[in-house]
């Protein structure tokens, strides 16, 4: 742990639900002093976690990057996603890049397996 490092409820609580919310994670500073990482989750067939994918790196290199490199990340762990057979989340969570297509099914924004 670090002096950066989240320990207090509410605070866990909102960063949570940024997560969930945007489908990728940025640390910065909270388990070693100078290093962040951007982490996205690899879904299995059935919808849940199956691996995280992440990109660590000198904070001061990384964290002004993050707001880019953290949809990057997060497309990559759908692509992933996408390739073990899971159809991906709805078009908010995708990156805006060209020939993204919509995709198979919208589930209450849960990934929905094929």
């Amino acid at each position: 742990m670090t002096p950066e490092t989240l320990t207090d409820v509410a605070g866990i609580r909102a960063e949570l639900a940024t997560i969930r919310e945007q489908l990728f994670a940025v640390a910065s500073n909270h388990m070693v002093l100078g290093a962040t990482a951007i982490a996205a989750p690899v879904f299995n067939a059935q919808g849940k976690v199956l691996a995280t994918i992440a990109l660590v790196w000198f904070t001061p290199e990384l964290a002004p990057r993050a707001k880019v490199l953290g949809p990057q990340v997060r497309d990559i762990g759908l692509d992933l996603s996408a390739e073990l057979g899971v159809r991906v989340p709805p078009l908010q969570y995708r990156a805006q890049r060209e020939g993204a297509g919509a995709p198979d099914r919208i589930s209450d924004g849960a990934v929905a397996r094929s």
